[in-house]
Order: C-alpha cells, then sequence, then structure tokens
C-alpha cells in the first residue's frame, strides 16, 4: 500500500501540475519526473531479474540522492522565481 500511495503522489502529481503550470515550473519539474519514472523502472527490473541484493539496495538509494538535486531545482524555480 505504501508503494502505490508513493507512486501517485510521485508520478501522477507532478502530471498535474505540469499541464496547470507556467513553463518555467515546467521545466524545473521534468527531471523529477523523468528520475522518479527511471527509478521505477529500474527497482522493477531488479526484482523481476533477481539481481543481488546490494544492486537492488543501491538503486533506490541512488536514485533519490541524484534527485534532490532536481526538486532544489524544482523548489527554488516555484518559490523563488519572479
Amino acid at each position: 500500500k505504501y508503494a502505490q500511495f508513493m507512486a501517485v503522489i510521485s508520478i501522477l502529481l507532478p502530471w498535474v501540475l505540469i499541464s496547470i503550470g507556467t513553463a518555467d515550473h515546467v521545466m524545473a519539474m521534468a527531471p523529477h519526473l523523468y528520475l522518479i519514472m527511471a527509478q521505477v523502472f529500474m527497482e522493477t527490473l531488479t526484482v523481476k531479474l533477481k539481481w543481488s541484493t546490494p544492486v537492488r539496495l543501491l538503486t533506490p538509494i541512488a536514485y533519490n540522492t541524484y534527485r534532490l538535486l532536481s526538486l532544489r531545482d524544482w523548489y527554488v524555480a516555484v518559490f523563488f522565481s519572479e
């Protein structure tokens, strides 16, 4: 249930915001949305192909670490743009 809830928040909410946002906000949101969809794909792939446990554990850690930069850019674009 947690994963499904987070999928709705992490994937569907940015799509809704893209449809109503300004061009600057959309450009700031796009990297986050791309990274979250790539993370979901990779996590599914690592589970289905039964990759080793360290790889399955490091996949979300690596994506979340990298996504923090795009979330910061999104935050700055939304709250500090003129």
